[in-house]
């Protein structure tokens, strides 16, 4: 759906006083560049920015702009390991969870600052890592080889010792969050921590 498109569609929505709680989750999480950054394409990057990055920045702006003042907004932004750590092969996906967390933290101090609008609505941003979940992500990077991706063979294990958690356990999570009425403006937080 083009920017346009929720503007026009979910902007006059966000608005209306009937909504006294707004919650957005940032699921984005595409991994489809794998491989050494010296073979990355660039248009390939820049799409995967796109949809890691700059949407789910700019929809967290959107959902406070546009919500009523006196809703309570809540925004997950889905995290990862490769947020705070260096894996060989995923320099793109490592980069982009990384910049959306940093955008989180962002976000948040300027809700936090004295200079923030008066009409600012209650907002609140958790980064959640959820874990190694059984995704089309994980059977994706399992299918790779070696040389498109390093770590295949961890990934695989995963799998093959029961290790990936099962979705329904961090939606739980999330939905948790998104109900709660805690004021911090920032929460990190690993699956069950």
């Amino acid at each position: 759906m083009a920017v346009k498109s929720i503007e026009s569609k979910f902007g006059p929505l966000l608005g209306e006083r009937a909504w006294q709680r707004v919650g957005l989750v940032n699921n984005a999480a595409s991994a489809s560049l794998l491989g050494p950054v010296q073979r990355l394409d660039a248009h390939e990057l820049v799409r995967l920015y796109a949809i890691n990055v700059a949407i789910p920045t700019w929809l967290m702006g959107f959902v406070v702009r546009n919500s009523h003042r006196g809703a309570m907004i809540r925004i997950v932004n889905l995290s990862s390991g490769a947020a705070v750590r260096a894996f060989p092969g995923l320099a793109a996906y490592c980069g982009s969870k990384a910049a959306l967390r940093m955008a989180g933290m962002a976000f948040a101090a300027e809700l936090e600052s004295p200079l923030r609008p008066a009409a600012t609505p209650d907002a609140a941003i958790l980064s959640y890592e959820p874990g190694v979940v059984d995704t089309e992500m994980q059977l994706a990077t399992r299918s790779k080889s070696q040389e498109e991706f390093p770590w295949v063979e961890t990934f695989r294990g995963f799998a093959a010792q029961g290790a990936l958690v099962a979705p329904e356990i961090p939606a739980a999570e999330i939905a948790e969050f998104l109900e709660a009425d805690g004021r911090a403006h920032f929460i990190e937080r690993r699956r069950g921590g």
